[in-house]
């Protein structure tokens, strides 16, 4: 990796002390993001992170615009790359990707909804199998429906043998959702459903995004639902619940409403938008960082057309009001919660953006990416 020499910028601090970017009822604590490291890729495109392997050393990227996925080291050189999608030796056919993810350092899981392709590291096929699940997402290209932890598969998926009786309706929402396997053999080992603190449960029906993000820590996985605000804690491998944080967000986020059945068509785009999801969350020492999206005023989001959704209207309102706020916690408490001048991300352990604090990522093409590396302190 390339490290940064320049110590005034090896420390960011962002004080959010205005109204407009910090909620009033908070402390006067200020959090520091310190830049620890960063990785540069000549590519002409921002790639996708998909994952770390277990090793920390090697990334796993896909480029949208190329349709590859990449394999780079912790200096940024690529070390392979393939085209997986194509009816050609080592590719997967026509349809397009949900997940992938490091099984070991040298191996790589990749799924579609119908079978599990199983890859050397060097994107040569060990085997394919047809999937006895079905993931339950709208995310492909790097979902977060299936995890790989030690020796297990976890994905957020209904059982195929369960597919004729299974419907999205209210009842629905109590299905054992969260399922781990054993690998390779991908038989369900363990199983959980929604919480029953968890919005799902409390205001059932469908919503866009609903397999949450994990992460494992002291050996026990824990759980963040989009649409839900709360931390959960599970033991693990056997998913029994434990523990629960509250995540008590600030005036900018806004519950997403469920679809009912008797809503008309795209109704759930609509209520996304007015709502707010959690995104993502990250350990870091001894705080607990999270970030969720804000939320289009619900006069405004009344105001599109329905034929607007994924549109020039549709997308103007997403880029003004969708942007990420973060919280940061210790023990439990929060601390801090406001925007920062930089969008995060988390894979695993690593905390990453693709610019600097500050800095237009789409300002100039570049034939250079750079991810910088963060921790709390």
């Amino acid at each position: 990796m390339c490290k940064l020499i320049l110590a005034i910028i090896s420390i960011l601090f962002f004080s959010c002390s205005s109204e407009t970017k910090k909620d009033k009822t908070e402390t006067d604590y200020v959090p520091k993001l310190v830049i620890l490291d960063s990785l540069m890729i000549e590519r002409l495109t921002v790639p996708s992170v998909l994952d770390v392997s277990p090793d920390g050393i090697t990334f796993l990227m896909y480029d949208f615009k190329t349709s590859e996925f990449l394999l780079v080291d912790i200096n940024g050189v690529i070390i392979d790359s393939s085209i997986l999608r194509g009816d050609g030796k080592n590719q997967m056919g026509d349809q397009y990707f949900v997940t992938a993810n490091f099984i070991s350092n040298d191996e790589i899981i990749v799924q579609n909804f119908w079978n599990v392709f199983r890859y050397t590291i060097d994107f040569e096929l060990i085997e394919k199998k047809e999937s006895p699940y079905t993931l339950i997402t709208r995310n492909v290209g790097g979902g977060r429906s299936s995890y790989i932890f030690d020796n297990y598969l976890y994905t957020f998926s209904v059982d195929k043998s369960d597919e004729k009786s299974y419907h999205q309706s209210e009842k629905d929402n109590l299905y054992p959702f969260m399922q781990i396997r054993n690998y390779p053999f991908l038989e369900i080992v363990a199983e959980a459903s929604f919480p029953p603190t968890s919005e799902m449960v409390k205001s059932p029906g469908e919503y866009l995004n609903m397999e949450p993000v994990l992460k494992m820590k002291d050996s026990k996985l824990f759980a963040l639902y989009p649409n839900s605000k709360e931390l959960y804690t599970y033991s693990f491998p056997d998913l029994e619940l434990i523990d629960t944080l509250d995540l008590n967000p600030g005036k900018n986020f806004k519950q997403v409403k469920p679809t009912l059945e008797d809503d008309p068509p795209l109704a759930g785009f609509f209520k996304n938008l007015a709502g707010s999801d959690f995104l993502n969350f990250h350990f870091s020492n001894e705080y607990l960082m999270t970030w969720y999206e804000g939320a289009a005023p619900q006069n405004e989001v009344d105001g599109l057309p329905r034929e607007s959704v994924g549109g020039e209207e549709f997308m103007n309102i997403v880029k003004k009001y969708k942007k990420p706020f973060y919280q940061i916690f210790k023990n439990e408490k929060k601390l801090w919660e406001g925007e920062l001048e930089v969008k995060l991300f988390s894979i695993k352990d690593k905390l990453f953006s693709f610019s600097k604090p500050g800095e237009d990522p789409n300002a100039i093409e570049k034939d250079i990416q750079t991810l910088y590396f963060y921790e709390l302190r």
